[in-house]
């Protein structure tokens, strides 16, 4: 089952890193002296036990390691915080300077609960600075609030810009512009085989 059967709102990160070479890269940024990493392997890609039935469990510092059947050779983080993980997917790119595109989507935006969408994009550039793309759409206090920082960083080649230009801040991101963003990025989330594998699945908690 795939989180957009199952599940309101997900962050996904895309690592284009094969997952063996990423699990050990999250030893090596996790486990510090007085930490301790538990790391699961399974065969089978299940949300639930990330996200699990309460909300004590998502407390937790709990995330899941795949590849797509679709997609080999990238790996897909997926964690128990509504954020992704924000800082330790930004901090990976950072260290070991791995391009990542970090993906938020709400499957309904009439919900009331944290309807939001983003679309961010960490890679260093020729210069070899790290770089940030964010595009980003929050509602709070039942108002829309959109923002992107093309002032900052350019837009990238699987954007298209006119839709930030829409009426409707609503119109600006939403779930089928990032889908299609993404799919321009050689990662079709509508594949029946993407939230497949043929590799071990990792779940790990930090503690």
């Amino acid at each position: 089952m795939t989180p957009f059967a199952k599940y309101n709102f997900f962050k996904l990160s895309f690592i284009d890193d094969n997952l063996e070479s990423v699990l050990a890269n999250f030893k090596r940024y996790l486990m510090q002296a007085d930490d301790k990493l538990v790391i699961n392997r399974k065969n089978e890609i299940d949300f639930e036990l990330i996200l699990g039935k309460s909300e004590s469990d998502r407390d937790e510092f709990k995330f899941m390691l795949f590849e797509p059947l679709t997609n080999e050779g990238t790996t897909i983080f997926f964690s128990s915080f509504d954020d992704g993980w924000y800082a330790a997917v930004y901090n990976y790119s950072r260290i070991f300077k791995t391009e990542i595109y970090q993906i938020g989507i709400t499957v309904d935006h009439k919900q009331q609960t944290y309807p939001a969408y983003f679309f961010y994009n960490f890679r260093y550039n020729k210069s070899g600075e790290l770089e940030e793309r964010a595009v980003q759409l929050i509602k709070e206090e039942n108002k829309w609030t959109f923002y992107e920082n093309s002032d900052k960083v350019d837009p990238l080649a699987v954007e298209n810009t006119q839709n930030y230009f829409q009426k409707r801040k609503s119109d600006r991101l939403n779930t089928e512009i990032i889908l299609d963003y993404m799919t321009k990025a050689g990662y079709d989330l509508k594949h029946a085989d993407f939230f497949k594998t043929n590799k071990p699945v990792y779940y790990c908690k930090w503690h």
